[in-house]
């Protein structure tokens, strides 16, 4: 190694000595200045990890184009991970060299894996009907909503109540996929159950408040502008967990919005009991394509008009 390079990584050591943030903390904070979800700075910071215990827990500034290369080599052939994978565990190296360290990893051709297409499994209504009929209580509501209004998991547990439009039935869905808010509708079978499942969420709030708790995680700081919003029914989750948890970020404990994997393992068991591909997002971009209204004022969600169409069979 050059001396000029080994000089810049003893700097960099003796640095983290003198009080310097460690590598994966500057990672963490870069990531956070830049607005990136909390999934990603999870499964980013969990990639470069592993890709310097890869390499022996060198620094990656010892580190360049072949070790790169040899990392996601590895992860193609000998643990056999899927194209989406590879390229998440290059985003995040990318990201490690260009945002963290500044350091130009040169005209390097990283060939990103491919995506093979595959054709979606999309139920029939019978299957559709098979599946709600095993649910219950907030996650029959959940996949309801998950079916009906075409909502991605994440995007449903991270619903508050200030989001659900009941006058215009619609859902203001905010920092979707990609950090763009959008609008879906609201389907009109739920809306009795949804008013109902909101008056608990209040007695709920109520008594957290009552415990001094009750405060709800708000983005892009606006607890500071807003000091008492966090403490407001219209900022809570539509869903909240079940039990008071730390927060990581602010360690602050409070009531978070209830866990998705949970929510993902019960439709997962019944999808297995009855031997289904879960799909419900797919479901029902179709549904709306082949059989909601064109008329926006009057639009119907796939779980209304699978009623209609069950009573009109009658």
């Amino acid at each position: 190694m050059p001396q000029e390079s080994a000089l810049k990584v003893k700097h960099i050591y003796s640095n983290f000595s003198a009080g310097k943030p460690k590598l994966l903390v500057q990672v963490s904070n870069v990531l956070r200045l830049k607005h990136y979800s909390k999934r990603t700075e999870e499964a980013y910071i969990n990639w470069i990890k592993r890709f310097i215990i890869f390499h022996n827990k060198k620094h990656p500034l010892e580190l360049g184009e072949k070790e790169i290369n040899q990392y996601l080599t590895h992860l193609a052939i000998k643990e056999n991970v899927s194209a989406s994978t590879q390229n998440l565990a290059l985003c995040a190296i990318i990201f490690l060299y260009k945002q963290v360290l500044k350091k130009d990893i040169g005209e390097v051709e990283l060939t990103r894996a491919k995506k093979a297409k595959k054709l979606p499994t999309v139920f029939s209504r019978k299957e559709v009907k098979a599946i709600m009929d095993l649910l219950t209580g907030v996650n029959w509501i959940m996949a309801y909503l998950l079916y009906g209004s075409g909502l991605r998991l994440m995007e449903c547990v991270r619903i508050r109540l200030k989001d659900i439009d009941f006058a215009n039935n619609r859902i203001i869905i905010r920092d979707g996929k990609g950090k763009k808010d959008r609008v879906t509708i609201l389907p009109e079978i739920l809306k009795e159950t949804l008013e109902r499942h909101i008056v608990k969420v209040e007695k709920l709030h109520k008594k957290d408040l009552e415990q001094g708790f009750g405060t709800v995680y708000l983005p892009y700081a606006l607890d500071r502008k807003y000091p008492n919003a966090n403490k407001e029914l219209r900022w809570q989750y539509l869903f909240p967990a079940s039990q008071i948890s730390l927060d990581k970020r602010t360690g602050i404990r409070r009531r978070h919005h209830t866990d998705e994997f949970a929510s993902f393992f019960h439709l997962q068991l019944f999808q297995q009991s009855l031997f289904f591909c879960l799909a419900f997002r797919r479901i029902c971009i179709l549904h709306i394509l082949n059989l909601c209204r064109t008329s926006q004022s009057s639009i119907l969600s796939p779980v209304d008009l699978a009623v209609l169409f069950f009573l009109f069979s009658l």
